[in-house]
């Protein structure tokens, strides 16, 4: 295998003069399995380069790791302009690992399905689901649950026993679950909304517009950690256990392996 990499390599080498292609790009076109042959220090050691040949490729860790790249996606219609939206913004945003990417993507699509949304009512949902979805507070307001304003205040609300900073009598509704992951709570929709610069206390149904949503769900899997400080993902996996991970507030083994379940719609395109 190495030396498979160093013949194509130098191959490539040899005709960039006749090409005029960047060897930065041969190398990151190479296959995976190619790439992980050799650290970056070798491959620049051996061909005399620099970062700017390389830019695409981690230092970091005993084998060559993809740090950028396209994500590609099956999703059509809405779905796949909610999709595209949320990439930009990732990028805009300055989330450019590409596994990242695709684990941010992958939460959110076991979450919504890309679809910006409010929290539907349990009217027609069985006792036994809402006990199952909401415990000990499901039991207790399983019997309101065809009154959306009653049955959410008692979920959520000020007397429900959940920490989401609802203050007052009807808070429970006024911030049930919204947008691409569902954010629940005054304090979340308050602290969510400074961090992308809307107000969403004041304006909480602007969390169903699409261009709120994908900003909201993206501060919320950041929650508050600039890109640059997020870790170093070398995989996929890594990437999307994180994410499931900070959904769902704790270490979610169920989150994880829904997550993982969409992240095959998923592939990098160097």
């Amino acid at each position: 295998m190495e030396k498979k990499v160093l013949l194509e390599i130098q191959r490539q080498k040899e005709l960039m003069s006749i090409s005029e292609q960047p060897l930065k790009d041969v190398v990151g076109g190479l296959p995976d399995i190619m790439k992980s042959a050799f650290t970056k220090a070798a491959l620049q050691s051996m061909f005399d380069l620099d970062d700017s040949d390389l830019p695409n490729l981690s230092k970091d860790g005993k084998d060559l790791t993809i740090t950028s790249g396209k994500i590609k996606h099956n999703y059509t219609g809405k779905a796949g302009d909610m999709v595209n939206r949320t990439i930009k913004e990732m990028e805009k945003m300055g989330i450019t690992n590409p596994y990242a990417q695709i684990g941010i993507l992958s939460v959110i699509g076991k979450e919504s399905g890309f679809t910006s949304v409010k929290e539907l009512s349990y009217c027609s949902t069985s006792d036994s689901r809402i006990v199952k979805v909401f415990g000990n507070r499901g039991s207790k307001c399983k019997s309101l649950k065809c009154n959306d304003a009653k049955f959410f205040d008692c979920v959520y609300g000020v007397n429900s026993g959940m920490k989401l900073g609802n203050t007052q009598p009807g808070d429970g509704w006024k911030y049930v679950g919204r947008g691409l992951n569902g954010i629940t709570g005054r304090g979340n929709y308050k602290k969510y909304g400074q961090l992308i610069g809307v107000d969403l206390e004041n304006n909480p149904e602007l969390l169903e517009d699409p261009k709120v949503s994908v900003k909201a769900a993206i501060a919320f899997l950041l929650k508050g950690k600039k890109p640059e400080n997020l870790p170093n993902f070398k995989n996929e996996e890594e990437a999307i256990k994180y994410f499931a991970d900070v959904n769902a507030g704790s270490k979610s083994e169920t989150g994880r392996k829904l997550a993982k379940k969409v992240a095959p719609r998923f592939k990098i395109d160097i």
